[in-house]
């Protein structure tokens, strides 16, 4: 075939194309498998095997996020946990709640150090290492499936004065649609919130030892 390819070099070409392909597309699902994208407008944060950066340049060293039904019985809010500072042992927890259109709904943040309880064996008198290994745990296992609750208040539950804001209780509680989380700081600060839908904003309705 004069002035073009014969039809061995074009079938030669379109393998090679096809191979390049193939590759390329290898190489896209095994970087994704690699990343986990907190996938909400807004959200700063770029991660990569647990360690990424802040807008601001400031160094996560371990993070959790998971999409979960809270502040809309339908629809997914995003909840994001992480590390930040210089060691686990002594860095800050930030712990978020964004809604399904990635507005921020819930912000908190406290020393790394609160995520120590009762179930490390020795208290404080475990070595660091024990310690950091325990808080890792802690943000690996925020977000469990048993942590939510629904309905965040059942009908026949009573209402406890000592460790509920009676307006706060009596919102939720009539609210059967409502999705509670609960998560416990130190050793006995037990919270349970919910996103109360007359007041627009999240709620600690629980409070306890």
């Amino acid at each position: 075939m004069c002035g073009g390819l014969s039809a061995t070099s074009l079938y030669a070409s379109y393998g090679s194309i096809m191979k390049l392909i193939s590759i390329s597309v290898f190489t896209y699902f095994f970087l994704i498998s690699s990343f986990n994208f907190c996938s909400v407008p807004g959200f700063p944060f770029e991660l990569h095997k647990n360690k990424f950066l802040t807008s601001d340049s400031s160094s996560i060293l371990k993070t959790n996020c998971v999409a979960h039904k809270f502040s809309h019985p339908d629809k997914l809010d995003t909840f994001i946990v992480y590390i930040k500072g210089k060691t686990i042992l002594d860095g800050e927890v930030t712990f978020i709640i964004k809604d399904f259109n990635g507005v921020e709904i819930f912000k908190e943040t406290f020393p790394s150090k609160y995520l120590i309880d009762f179930g490390l064996d020795n208290g404080s008198s475990e070595s660091e290492n024990n310690k950091t290994i325990y808080i890792e745990q802690r943000i690996t296992k925020f977000f469990e499936e048993e942590n939510f609750i629904e309905p965040a208040i059942k009908l026949n539950e009573e209402y406890i004065e000592d460790y509920s804001d009676k307006t706060v209780w009596e919102d939720i509680h009539s609210d059967q649609t409502s999705i509670g989380f609960h998560y416990l700081i130190g050793e006995e600060d037990n919270r349970l919130i919910a996103y109360s839908k007359k007041m627009k904003i999240v709620v600690i309705y629980f409070n306890c030892c």
